[in-house]
């Protein structure tokens, strides 16, 4: 039987509906992509603040990891938590006990596996790679799907907190309490900077808006429904840029950046613009982007009416009824 209760089913339909909810179905194809062993843990991730904003005290050591999906810093004070609880279950001679009554549990399987599983087959101690080992060909269908192997370990991430809460609270009695808002102050004030780091960043003035502020951009957005790039791969390095002024102007866009897409769909867009490409059909409530230096080429083409203009991102082909 493959769910032996009523809570395991339960489970399963939750887990199945969240992964429906946040898109996991919606892509027929193209859920594979490389990148297993790129986006991974490293050893040193818990300790590891990843970047000078994230810890008051300790620095980031990245070495040659140039990216942070296995962000799994603990902060400071929970690492000094996790220190009592080992440090006491080793004075209490514990640790064989522990060890002994949580070897056999499935969870505890689960969750060395889930720990395996993030640091990949290119296991990195402060980005410099250790070791790596070559995986069987049948299972890079599940790690080409899961390539961001360092979020894995989120699981494992949170039943170290609940562990050393639960060992503190163990082994210290009615000091636990104290210890834990002791733990709890260093984790704020060592976090903290993260914080208002947050707050300067997002109190700024945002420099996108001056970019898209004066001609051609107030000009081009007049009545218009759509901001169209004729060739998206080549405006997807700037899709953050481009989405921040169509979500002002309530324009729709054809691209922007996804880590998954669906290779039939794609096709049909291709194919779609190429035909309006071909056939000049530029509608006068769309905003079509070009590659730079290509408004001549295509200014020419288009309508009566159409004004042309290159900018820093692209060219911009637009519709400008005169108010003359």
């Amino acid at each position: 039987m493959l769910f032996r209760s009523q809570h395991e089913l339960t489970t399963a339909f939750t887990v199945a509906f969240a992964m429906w909810a946040i898109g996991y179905f919606v892509v027929k194809g193209g859920q594979a992509a490389g990148g297993f062993g790129i986006y991974r843990m490293d050893l040193a991730a818990l300790w590891n603040p990843g970047f000078k904003e994230f810890s008051r005290f300790l620095r980031p050591n990245n070495g040659a990891l140039d990216n942070l999906e296995g962000f799994n810093y603990l902060g400071l004070g929970m690492l000094l938590l996790c220190s009592y609880a080992a440090f006491s279950s080793v004075v209490r001679r514990e640790v064989g006990g522990l060890l002994n009554r949580t070897a056999f549990e499935p969870l505890s399987w689960m969750l060395l596996g889930i720990f395996a599983y993030a640091l990949s087959n290119t296991v990195s101690w402060a980005g410099t790679p250790v070791f790596e080992y070559s995986l069987p060909w049948w299972i890079s269908s599940l790690t080409n799907t899961f390539r961001a192997s360092g979020r894995f370990f989120w699981v494992t991430y949170y039943v170290i907190f609940l562990m050393a809460f639960l060992l503190a609270w163990k082994w210290a009695g009615k000091r636990a309490r104290y210890i834990a808002l002791c733990a709890l102050f260093i984790q704020f004030y060592d976090v903290q900077v993260f914080q208002r780091f947050l707050v300067s960043h997002f109190a700024q003035e945002n420099s996108y808006r001056k970019e898209f502020s004066g001609y051609p951009w107030d000009a081009a957005v007049v009545g218009k429904r759509n901001l169209i790039a004729l060739y998206p791969d080549q405006m997807t390095p700037y899709w953050m840029q481009f989405g921040e002024f169509a979500a002002q102007h309530d324009l729709n866009m054809n691209f922007g950046w996804f880590a998954r897409v669906d290779p039939a769909a794609k096709e049909r867009q291709a194919e779609l613009l190429r035909i309006k490409m071909e056939t000049h059909d530029f509608q006068k409530d769309d905003i079509y982007l070009l590659p730079a230096g290509q408004c001549g080429l295509w200014l020419g083409k288009a309508a009566s009416g159409f004004r042309c203009q290159e900018t820093k991102y692209a060219g911009v082909l637009f519709f400008y009824a005169s108010q003359d």
